[in-house]
């Protein structure tokens, strides 16, 4: 295990709910991105285990599907497979989930 994947462990308590955004899901598909580590840690270790649930709004749903619908249809069933597999909730945005993410992200950055 790699020191980033040690910090992600400690620092994402085990039962937390996981919110994902668009950059998270093409990361791991893609493979290849800085954050693609990371993001194969949060799906691999944390979601697929069952060690953290996790949710996507539908619009960021509807971001990851944007590539896929280029491609073809073959690419969309593949996408979405791929959230259905790992059990990935989709909520509907609304104005307090969107209040409550800009909160998050101005603390966090």
């Amino acid at each position: 295990m790699s020191v980033r994947e040690r910090e992600l462990e400690r620092t994402i308590e085990a039962g937390a709910l996981l919110a994902l955004d668009a950059s998270t899901v093409l990361a791991y598909l893609g493979g290849n991105e800085a954050a693609s580590p990371a993001a194969t840690w949060v799906f691999d270790a944390a979601i697929a285990t069952g060690r953290n649930p996790a949710l996507l709004s539908t619009v960021t749903a509807g971001e990851v599907l944007v590539r896929p619908f280029r491609a073809g249809s073959a690419a969309v069933g593949v996408v979405e497979g791929f959230l259905q597999f790992f059990g990935l909730r989709l909520v509907d945005v609304t104005f307090d989930v969107d209040r409550e993410a800009a909160r998050i992200r101005a603390i966090t950055g």
